[in-house]
C-alpha cells in the first residue's frame, strides 16, 4: 500500500493518481451540498433548518425511535440528532 509519505517522496511516479476530479464521489458530495444549501434557504422562511426537517420527517414516516436509530435514518451524528430543534 503507498503512503503519503511515498508520494511526498517522489510525487511523479504517481501522476494523475490521486486527482480529484477522476473521484466520482466529489461529485455527489458536490451536488449534496448544493442540495444542502438549497434547501437550507427554503427552510429557513418557515424557521427550519435541514437537520430540523429531517428529523421531522423521519419522526413522521417512522413514529416514536430511540436517537440512534433515527441518527442513522437521518444520516446526521447521533450528538446533533439529539440537539436536534434547539
Amino acid at each position: 500500500m503507498t503512503t503519503w509519505r511515498q508520494y511526498l517522496e517522489d510525487p511523479e511516479q504517481f501522476e494523475g493518481a490521486f486527482r480529484l476530479f477522476d473521484f466520482p464521489m466529489h461529485y455527489f458530495a458536490a451536488i449534496q451540498k448544493r442540495n444542502q444549501v438549497n434547501l437550507g434557504r427554503k427552510l429557513e422562511m418557515i424557521g427550519l433548518t435541514p437537520l430540523d426537517w429531517r428529523i421531522l420527517a423521519a419522526l413522521r414516516e417512522n413514529g416514536s425511535m430511540a436517537i440512534n436509530d433515527l441518527a442513522e435514518i437521518t444520516v446526521f451524528d447521533r450528538f446533533k440528532v439529539s440537539r436536534g430543534g434547539q
